[in-house]
């Protein structure tokens, strides 16, 4: 279910700025699913870049402080899951330099 979601997220995102609040509301959909899957690592990498890429949208959308908390929650689940091992995850890295940013919430 949430690779529908993930699917349509991404497809949005592709076409730009004016589907953003799309993308972003099909990202939230395939995270809550995505949470409902066994804490496997990869399941829980999954939801982590589901959350960095909701972060990433909200960072476009100049929503700084959304940004931030979504960007905490895909860093939170990385460091606590088992896939911390590869620090150059994609959620860590994207929401590392968002964090990093310029702008402060």
């Amino acid at each position: 279910m949430e690779e529908g979601f993930q699917h349509e997220a991404k497809k949005s995102f592709a076409i730009g700025a004016c589907m953003y609040k799309k993308a972003y509301r099909e990202f939230k959909s395939a995270a809550m699913y995505a949470e409902r899957l066994p804490k496997t690592p990869e399941n829980q990498h999954l939801l982590a870049t589901l959350y960095a890429n909701c972060g990433l949208i909200q960072m476009k959308r100049e929503n700084y402080r959304t940004c931030i908390t979504d960007c905490d929650k895909a860093l939170a689940i990385e460091v606590a899951s088992a896939f911390v091992s590869s620090s150059h995850s994609l959620a860590i890295r994207r929401c590392s330099i968002e964090r990093r940013g310029r702008w402060r919430a």
